[in-house]
């Protein structure tokens, strides 16, 4: 048996895309820009789009961003005298520490990246059915959404990254609602 023929047979059974071997990574800067930029020249050229780790890290972004997100709607509900009561006990520890924030979107974020796989990417492909599209690769599907998901997802780590070396921990940062709130939504309408 081959190595790529390893590879292919064990990201089947993972349910993961297989390692094509070929290509160059979508994470190199030059794809990163067709992205952003031009993502039809991107997901037309798609360039080693099913490379494992690849879709595995920007998976992961994605499922951060929203643990991100979900701590930004906490304080938000406690700053409206309306904060649930799990989220008063977790409070100290993910908004007003950085170690802590950071364990909780790294775990929540390889949560939420399997969930946009498996979830996202069924819900992506029905939607793609139901548009017309005529028996849509189920896992071009993810890929796609996995990939789209990045452009919101990708900066909104980085932005998290920034606010730790800035504020001395998430809730001062975000009480700050400097101009990352502003950057953020202007990615999310551009994914």
């Amino acid at each position: 048996m081959t190595a790529k023929t390893q590879s292919t047979s064990r990201a089947a059974r993972s349910g993961l895309p297989p390692n094509t071997g070929s290509g160059t990574s979508p994470l190199l800067p030059k794809h990163l820009a067709e992205l952003f930029v031009s993502p039809r020249s991107f997901f037309s050229g798609r360039p080693a789009l099913e490379h494992s780790p690849a879709v595995l890290l920007v998976g992961w972004f994605y499922g951060m961003a929203n643990a991100i997100e979900r701590v930004a709607m906490e304080l938000l509900r406690s700053e409206l005298g309306r904060p649930r009561p799990a989220w008063e006990i977790l409070r100290p520890f993910v908004a007003e520490q950085w170690a802590g924030f950071w364990l909780w979107v790294l775990v929540s974020g390889a949560l939420g990246g399997i969930f946009l796989w498996w979830v996202g990417g069924w819900w992506y492909h029905l939607r793609l059915r139901w548009s017309g599209a005529r028996d849509p690769d189920k896992r071009l599907a993810r890929l796609t959404l996995v990939y789209s998901s990045f452009v919101f997802a990708g900066p909104a780590v980085i932005a998290a990254i920034i606010q730790t070396l800035v504020y001395s921990n998430y809730a001062t940062a975000y009480a700050a609602g400097e101009w990352f709130s502003l950057v953020l939504t202007l990615f999310l309408f551009w994914s």
